[in-house]
Order: C-alpha cells, then structure tokens, then sequence
C-alpha cells in the first residue's frame, strides 16, 4: 500500500474505513481511537504509528485445519 501511496502521490487519496468487528476484543475502542485521531487532524500519524507496531509484531501460530 506504502508503494502505491508513494507512486501515484498528489494523484490519488487514501480512504480508510474502520468497521469494529464484533468477536474483536479491542475493535470498538480501536475505532474510537481512530475517529479521535481524525478528528485531531492525526490520524495519518496513527496509521503510520500503527502500521510500524503491526510489522514489529511477531505473528501468531495458527493452527492449521485438515
């Protein structure tokens, strides 16, 4: 997404939806902070801060089904 971000920059905007889902255990609060960022003028920063902790995060093991 960074690489298209960055490609076609002053041509095309980035539209970020957040839809909390229901068995997610922080999805509403993760919304709310994502609408209080936005309406900070942040949420740019947010979205690079978190994108930055999602990468850094080791990924679970699932287990795989047969």
């Amino acid at each position: 997404m960074e690489r298209i971000r960055a490609e076609y920059a002053g041509r095309i905007n980035l539209v970020v939806r957040y839809f909390p889902l229901p068995g997610h255990r922080n999805g509403e609060l993760a919304a709310r902070a994502a609408e209080a960022a936005a309406r900070q003028g942040k949420f740019e920063a947010m979205y690079a801060e978190r994108r930055g902790a999602l990468r850094l995060r080791p990924r679970p093991r699932t287990p795989r089904r047969r």
